[in-house]
């Protein structure tokens, strides 16, 4: 499996030297992996990058919670009503 590219220098640093939004979202999104290990290092003792990475693994979980309920629910409506995907329905609950 061939590793996932980095960011470039630009989109993980701002001018300050602290960590991009861009690198602060992947961090909250699990994307780890994209970043240089100098981030995680600079993330473990800087308190705003600390804050940033928090609010925006805060407004992921939010996003996720608004736009999954509504997909759940059509989910199931769907199954509810194509006969091969019921048992489907059902796992989804009433």
């Amino acid at each position: 499996m061939k590793a996932p590219e980095q960011l470039p220098t630009e989109l993980v640093w701002t001018a300050d030297g602290h960590l991009g939004e861009v690198a602060m979202t992947a961090i909250a999104d699990g994307e780890e992996a994209i970043l240089p290990r100098e981030a995680f290092g600079h993330l473990g003792v800087c308190e705003t990058c600390a804050a940033g990475v928090e609010s925006a693994a805060s407004l992921s979980a939010s996003v996720t919670r608004a736009l999954g309920a509504p997909l759940l629910a059509i989910a199931k409506v769907v199954c509810d009503r194509v006969e091969p995907l019921k048992p489907v329905g059902e796992l989804l609950g009433r």
